[in-house]
């Protein structure tokens, strides 16, 4: 009876180390290493924030699948990119003139080549939404906080507003209130519940 048990023991003791390493090798093969790091790779941290990233065109996203729809789709959003393109220009917000520069003891500037800001960030890892919070050059008055809606697509980086903050944002930037491009602009922000608008970055 022992010499039938024995060799069953040997066997189930082989089919489990077996097992065993048939699920190392998985977790340690390449497809899965690169599946995790697309995961993860999207999302922004504070090792992959700071840098210079430089704007390439203004960016539109609706909270909600449902809100997109509720807007007329991905054609409404390329409308309203196209025109924001065109507000942005005008306050100085161009491919070559306007950037971000977020160093690594959480400071920053936004620059459009003749104006710049300043101030603090903060970003929160899980939710990844990013805290600008902006003070005076001069003086070092808190101006106002922004919270971002930030994403990465792979060296692209997304940073949004709730559509209602961007006015104030850009009228900072442009230093001027009351002109027909800002009120165009309001007018924009104010078309749709859930539209969040900013800019695509990259370095």
């Amino acid at each position: 009876m022992k010499k039938i048990f024995l060799p069953i023991l040997i066997l189930l003791c082989m089919n489990t180390a077996l097992q065993a390493q048939s699920l190392k090798d998985i977790l340690n093969s390449s497809a899965v290493k690169e599946t995790i790091s697309a995961l993860t790779g999207n999302r922004l941290t504070t090792a992959t924030l700071p840098g210079t990233w430089q704007y390439s065109a203004p960016a539109c996203q609706f909270e909600s699948d449902d809100l997109l729809k509720k807007a007329g789709g991905s054609i409404v959003s390329s409308q309203i990119e196209e025109k924001l393109a065109d507000y942005f220009a005008i306050a100085g917000i161009k491919n070559g003139s306007f950037h971000f520069v977020f160093t690594a003891d959480s400071t920053f500037t936004i620059s459009t080549g003749t104006h710049t800001l300043s101030g603090t960030y903060s970003l929160n890892e899980e939710t990844q939404i990013l805290a600008l919070s902006i003070t005076a050059a001069r003086t070092g008055i808190h101006i106002a906080t922004f919270n971002t809606y930030v994403s990465l697509s792979g060296d692209k980086l997304f940073i949004l507003f709730d559509a209602s903050k961007i006015l104030k944002l850009v009228t900072l930037l442009a230093n001027a209130s009351g002109n027909s491009t800002l009120q165009a602009l309001g007018s924009l922000s104010g078309q749709y519940d859930g539209m969040r608008l900013g800019f695509e970055l990259q370095r």
